[in-house]
Order: C-alpha cells, then sequence, then structure tokens
C-alpha cells in the first residue's frame, strides 16, 4: 500500500552513505563492489542530493508514479525543459517523489532502479560496473534519466567521483551482515521493483 509521507529533508553522512551503498551493491548482485563502483555510485547521489537536499532518502530524486509500489511525498522542484527551467508546485505530479522511511531502504531502492530500469545494454549499470564516472554520467543521459546539460553533469560526477576515490576505504572491511533492513524489509523492497517491472511498460514518466 502506497501512503503518502511528510516531506523532510534527511541529510547525509559520507561513511554512512558509502556503507549503506556498499550493502546494497551486494544486497542486489551478490557481490562486493570495487571501490570504482562504490565511488561512481557515490559521486552521482552526492551530485542529486548534495548531501543536505536529500528527501525522505530518495538519494536519486526518483520521481512516483502511479505504476510503483512505493511511498512518496510532494516538495518544489524544477526541470529543464527546452532548455529552460521550469518551476513545479506540490500538487502537480511533476512534484511527486519517491520517499523511504530508512537510508539503507533508499539505497536498495536506488541501486535497484539503476540496475532495472536500464537493462543490459543501456550501458548504464555497465559503467557502474566498470567503476567509469563519465560513462555512467553519459548512459544516464542517453537514457534520459536527467534533463541537465551532460558536459556539466559529467563534470560534477568526475569531480565528486575523484575526491571519493581519494579516501581511504576497503570494500571488503564493510560489515555486510550489520544495517537497518530486516530480510523482510529487503524483500518488500524486491517485490515492490517486481511490481514496477511488470508495470513499466504502461508508465515511461520517471526521472525526466
Amino acid at each position: 500500500m502506497r501512503n503518502e509521507l511528510q516531506d523532510k529533508l534527511t541529510i547525509l553522512n559520507k561513511e554512512e552513505l558509502l556503507h549503506s551503498v556498499a550493502k546494497g551493491y551486494k544486497i542486489l548482485t551478490g557481490n562486493i563492489p570495487s571501490k570504482n563502483t562504490i565511488c561512481v555510485l557515490l559521486a552521482q547521489i552526492q551530485l542529486e542530493t548534495g548531501m543536505k537536499s536529500c528527501h525522505n532518502f530518495n538519494l536519486g530524486n526518483i520521481k512516483s508514479t502511479n505504476s510503483d509500489n512505493y511511498d512518496y511525498s510532494f516538495f518544489r522542484c524544477n526541470e529543464i525543459i527546452n532548455g529552460k527551467v521550469v518551476w513545479f508546485d506540490p500538487p502537480h505530479p511533476a512534484c511527486r517523489f519517491r520517499a523511504f522511511s530508512t537510508l539503507d531502504e533508499g539505497t536498495l531502492a536506488h541501486l535497484t532502479f539503476l540496475k532495472n530500469r536500464y537493462k543490459k545494454g543501456s550501458g548504464v549499470f555497465e559503467a557502474i560496473e566498470a567503476g567509469d564516472p563519465s560513462a555512467f554520467s553519459h548512459a544516464l543521459k542517453m537514457n534520459r534519466y536527467y534533463t541537465a546539460d551532460e558536459a556539466l553533469y559529467t563534470r560534477g560526477v568526475v569531480n565528486i567521483f575523484n575526491q571519493y576515490f581519494k579516501m581511504d576505504f576497503d570494500p571488503s572491511q564493510v560489515d555486510y551482515n550489520s544495517g537497518e533492513l530486516t530480510d523482510k524489509e529487503k524483500q518488500e523492497v524486491l517485490n515492490n521493483i517486481a511490481i514496477f517491472n511488470n508495470e513499466l511498460i504502461i508508465d515511461e514518466s520517471f526521472k525526466e
């Protein structure tokens, strides 16, 4: 059952986000991510949210539609349409975004969106696995994930990627058995993903 949640800012902590991304990736793929893979994902998340402007743990600012099975919230936003910035105010559908109660839930849903929304061959998850920030940004643009200028978006992702890569961390040392998601919660997220994928063909109004 989908519920409207009160919009709130959920400030992200780099260390917590790093561990959450690593755990979410392993849940989704069964593999421990490389440092490059984690840095690509962290860079794009930080570019989208600024770490201080994340709403309800929606790490990719993914919009909610009638076809998905996630909770949602409304907040004012803008899109670049025909080269111009256009603002939307609630309750306009463009202001409805997916909403999550915990960081780990939001992380797993975001990673799964990137893997399942953009199928093999789109270049999106292939770039994540390769740990290539430029290829990731290009694939997202080609698949209409964002409406911003590709050169600016790519520059931001690459610059943030380089900052994260300088951090001293080893993905193999992450405690993959800890976290906020119980087995039941993980299954609920995956069930939502299955519902989303089954209905995807009748609703294409996602990130753009």
